[in-house]
């Protein structure tokens, strides 16, 4: 989470090495409101932007919400960026399906996307709800389906593409003991293996301010004002969640073009 801030911080040079990268993605429905919050940043301006781009709480009890203008002061730190990020290199693929099946399907498409700069996926709160198998399967180096170790094959296969790895996208309902073992083992094998993560699901559980948002057991979850769902996880209807994540992107990829901060 602590990149997010990073992101007001990127040289011009760097910003536009990290446009001309060809970067795919695939996810299901928060990985369009991921897509959506780069939209935002692509606009001309702040002011300029769609009105899903400046949508925030207004209450403490985070209850009502508004879409946010120039008039309105003051506006909401989280929600503003100064525009002017072109997301043209970058293409989002809807994904549907278990996490095996999301992950036979990413493996198979690779090939007709490999003349793209980094093509990745990242594993959504479903994938993670209570009963998943996917924590206890999915760095097993015995296990007989697809996991982790198909993904490693493909770098083998590709050595000229940037491999990119991603914790899961959280929900009010995820924390659960599946998504935190998850999450924490990608984690770790990221950093044992030199590999390159976006830990969305630490952005998701920080408000800006870094404070934590865990439920009772412990288990890391999707901050309230990030969603106006109950239980779910979706990023569309208030702004700060999709703009967090979004900046983020844009880190690692002027990072990946080189920007060392």
């Amino acid at each position: 989470s602590n990149s997010v801030a990073l992101y007001d911080q990127i040289p011009d040079q760097y910003l536009r090495a990290a446009e001309s990268l060809l970067f795919t993605f695939m996810d299901r429905s928060v990985g369009s409101n991921i897509y959506d919050g780069l939209v935002c940043l692509s606009a001309p301006n702040w002011e300029s932007s769609a009105s899903h781009c400046r949508r925030s709480y207004i209450d403490s009890s985070l209850t009502e919400w508004k879409t946010y203008t120039l008039a309105d002061n003051p506006i909401p730190p989280e929600i503003l960026f100064p525009g002017g990020n072109s997301a043209s290199n970058i293409e989002f693929i809807y994904g549907m399906g278990t996490w095996e099946e999301d992950l036979v399907d990413f493996i198979q498409r690779y090939p007709s996307y490999a003349n793209r700069d980094i093509f990745t996926f990242q594993h959504n709160y479903l994938h993670v709800a209570t009963g998943s198998t996917i924590d206890d399967l999915y760095f097993d180096q015995n296990y007989s389906g697809n996991n982790i170790y198909d993904l490693l094959a493909l770098e083998s296969q590709y050595p000229q593409n940037t491999f990119v790895y991603w914790t899961t996208s959280l929900a009010k309902s995820v924390g659960t003991r599946e998504a935190q073992s998850f999450n924490d083992q990608m984690r770790s094998w990221a950093i044992q293996n030199g590999k390159i993560l976006l830990d969305v699901a630490d952005i998701e559980s920080h408000t800006p301010d870094g404070a934590s948002c865990r439920n009772s057991q412990g288990y890391e979850v999707l901050c309230d004002m990030y969603t106006t769902e109950i239980e779910g996880g979706h990023l569309g209807s208030v702004s700060p969640g999709k703009i967090q994540i979004a900046k983020a992107i844009w880190v690692m990829l002027a990072q990946i073009s080189g920007w060392q901060p």
